[in-house]
């Protein structure tokens, strides 16, 4: 304010200086803070209202780009079948032809985070010897597990261009998010247990129904053959017949791929040469070859 003279010139001003750095902090941490929570809610409620496992990576995956990672983010997930980490396609910032990739446990960031099961927070990626460049090289990455009971399931994996690109916060976040990742896949992995268990039932019932009027060996061990194929979806599956006589094992249906191989109907091979069904007709045991996984 002006102070003024006795003829009403002003003489001097005076005013007061106020350090509001600390308050302009904590304005922005109280922001962020409330942008991670109201991004957690919105993620929540994509993994409550998801109907499938494609649909709640696709739509987390761009909520996540849009709001926090737009160079490079996304989710790979362990494939038992192909004994790798799998890039999911709703991944943002890499070369299509990357999809393809399968990543082994202990190869590059995500493979050493599935491994451990712990995350990893590089600042500069030209410093860190097990760095994978994703078709463009990223200053600083970000990698944390997904985890479903005590297995490490996936990971979530993101990059930013320059070098000191992540917090430490940023990190919390990310395991955050994680965690619900997992509830969701806990969720949807349930609810395809419950619809696929009603689904055998129904056709298992079917199944019982309809051979119980067939008389015709043949015509009936053809059906039963496609209703074990409506029911597991095998992608290789043979029923064979044991002739105790001469020790020989016959092929009554053969599917390859998903469809029958007419070709291998009616081949005869020696029980001696019989591998895995040789072993099952000498000890009369069912045998359930189960998918073996390192981590």
């Amino acid at each position: 304010k002006a102070a003024y003279g006795p003829d009403g010139e002003v003489l001097y001003y005076e005013g007061s200086v106020e350090n509001i750095t600390g308050r302009k902090r904590t304005e922005r941490i109280l922001k962020k803070q409330l942008d991670d929570l109201m991004l957690l809610n919105r993620i929540a409620a994509t993994g409550a209202g998801a109907s499938t496992l494609d649909d709640l990576l696709e739509r987390v995956t761009q909520i996540i780009a849009d709001q926090l990672f737009p160079d490079h983010f996304g989710v790979l997930l362990w494939d038992p079948a192909e004994g790798g980490l799998k890039i999911h396609p709703s991944y943002r910032g890499i070369p299509p032809e990357y999809l393809d990739l399968r990543i082994q446990p202990g190869q590059g960031v995500v493979g050493e985070v599935f491994a451990t099961g712990q995350p990893v927070l590089i600042a500069d990626t030209s410093q860190y010897p097990g760095y994978v460049e994703p078709g463009k090289r990223m200053g600083s990455e970000l990698c944390v597990p997904i985890r479903s009971g005590d297995k490490v399931v996936g990971v979530l994996n993101a990059e930013r261009e320059p070098a000191n690109g992540f917090s430490p916060e940023d990190e919390i976040l990310l395991l955050t998010i994680a965690d619900q990742l997992a509830t969701a896949f806990d969720r949807l992995t349930f609810f395809d247990a419950v619809e696929r268990q009603a689904l055998q039932l129904a056709l298992l019932n079917e199944a019982i129904l309809t051979t119980s009027r067939v008389l015709d060996p043949n015509e009936l061990i053809h059906l039963i053959a496609t209703q074990i194929m409506e029911l597991f979806k095998p992608d290789t599956f043979v029923v064979t017949l044991y002739d105790e006589d001469r020790d020989e094992l016959e092929i009554a249906v053969a599917v390859s791929q998903g469809e029958i191989d007419t070709n291998a109907t009616g081949k005869v091979v020696p029980l001696e040469f019989g591998g895995l069904t040789a072993l099952v007709v000498e000890l009369s045991l069912i045998h359930i070859s189960e998918p073996t996984r390192p981590y």
